[in-house]
């Protein structure tokens, strides 16, 4: 069986509408704030005989470069990771496949932003499951084959609230730098539920 997050059915009208409507903003953005995600904890789960999925946590730096305060709307969680076969390859925009998954809100603090001081950063926590498959050989769509991979993941407020933010200041999308995910080959796998229910914690300020 696998973990809810895995069996919802895309968003892909939505995603492809805010990407449209976001476009210009992310790039406004991008020469703001830096935004790495480092895996904090990984987990191979049990699904069936041919599939598994890669459970990995997630903390996410956000740093304001800019020399004037930033704002970031709370509760971001990833609508969208894209995968690449390397760092070089996702910073060029080459991924092997991009993979978009419906959320259900998991908190009740979804409104607000988060103001970051010039030179300043906030870390939160977050998660994502991927699809994984023993065998290279065997077909599944948008599945992980053992070995090396570069992920981009792009965050937006877990609720979306567009009349609430029509201030140009509140940074509404996140894209991460490539980090890196190392699938194993024969990995030992357990009974354990989806991380990304984990997307929307506290955010800590440095």
């Amino acid at each position: 069986m696998f973990p809810k997050s895995l069996v919802l059915p895309p968003v892909l009208a939505f995603g492809f509408v805010c990407g449209l409507f976001d476009s210009s903003a992310q790039g406004r953005d991008a020469q703001i704030v830096s935004v790495k995600a480092r895996i904090v904890e990984q987990s191979y789960c049990r699904a069936d005989n041919d599939l598994f999925t890669v459970s990995v946590k997630l903390a996410v730096d956000v740093s304001n470069l800019s020399q004037e305060p930033v704002y970031v709307r709370k509760a971001m969680i990833p609508w969208v990771a894209r995968v690449a076969s390397s760092a070089t390859d996702a910073q060029s925009g080459h991924f092997i496949f991009e993979l978009t998954q419906s959320h259900y809100p998991q908190s009740s603090k979804t409104s607000g932003s988060i103001r970051i001081a010039p030179g300043k950063s906030i870390t939160f926590d977050t998660g994502y499951d991927f699809v994984a498959r023993y065998n290279p050989a065997f077909s599944y769509a948008k599945s992980l084959a053992p070995g090396s991979y570069a992920i981009v993941l792009v965050l937006r407020p877990e609720v979306e609230t567009r009349d609430q933010d029509e201030d140009s200041h509140v940074i509404r999308t996140l894209t991460t730098e490539p980090f890196p995910l190392e699938v194993k080959a024969n990995p030992k796998v357990e009974n354990c539920g989806s991380v990304a229910a984990a997307s929307n914690r506290e955010s800590r300020q440095t």
